[in-house]
C-alpha cells in the first residue's frame, strides 16, 4: 500500500476511471456482456457519483496516475463501483479504497452487489468483513444478465459507541 494516495474524485476524473472500469471487468470476467461503452460509463460517472461531493474516491500512484476508484451512493450506504487497474490488482489498492469507505460509513454500514463469477472481488469483500445476504439468479436483475450476490458490512459496535460519545 506504499505510495498509494486517496483523494476525492472530480468531474475531470471521469475518463480514466471509465477506462479502468472496462479494463478490469474484461480482465476478471472475460466475455461479460457490456451494455455500456467507455464514453457512456464516463458520462454516468460525471452525472451520478462525481456530481455528489465525496461520491468517488480515487487511488493514485506517486505520479498522480489513477490506479483505481470507488464510487458510492452515500445517502443509502451503497458501493456502486470498485475497480482497480488490472496490473495493480491484488497489491493493496482495492483494500485502501474499501477501508476508506468503511471508515466513512454510517451506522448502517455498506452494501453492494457483485457478479457471482467475479471471484477476486468477492474474496476482497469477504476479507474485509462483507457477508453475502442474498443471491440473485434472475438474469434481468442486473444489466449484465448474470447471477450476482448482495453483500453487506456493518461497522463494529465499539466503533459506533466511540462515534456517538
Amino acid at each position: 500500500m506504499d505510495g498509494i494516495t486517496l483523494r476525492a474524485g472530480g468531474p475531470a476524473d471521469a475518463c480514466t476511471p471509465a477506462r479502468l472500469h472496462r479494463m478490469a471487468r474484461a480482465a476478471e470476467m472475460p466475455g461479460l456482456n457490456e451494455r455500456w461503452n467507455e464514453a457512456e460509463v464516463a458520462a454516468w460517472l460525471r452525472a451520478v457519483p462525481l456530481a455528489e461531493p465525496g461520491g468517488v474516491l480515487v487511488a493514485t500512484d506517486p505520479a498522480g496516475g489513477i490506479l483505481g476508484y470507488l464510487a458510492r451512493d452515500r445517502t443509502v450506504g451503497e458501493v456502486l463501483h470498485l475497480y482497480v487497474a488490472p496490473g495493480r490488482q491484488r497489491r493493496g489498492v482495492g483494500t485502501c479504497l474499501l477501508r476508506a469507505a468503511q471508515r466513512k460509513a454510517g451506522p448502517k454500514g455498506l452494501a453492494l452487489f457483485c457478479l457471482r463469477r467475479n471471484h477476486g472481488a468477492r474474496a476482497l469483500y469477504e476479507r474485509h468483513g462483507f457477508r453475502p445476504t442474498a443471491h440473485r439468479e434472475d438474469p434481468s436483475a442486473n444489466e449484465e444478465g448474470e447471477p450476482d450476490v448482495r453483500y453487506c458490512w456493518a461497522p463494529p459496535p465499539d466503533r459506533m459507541k466511540g462515534a456517538t460519545a
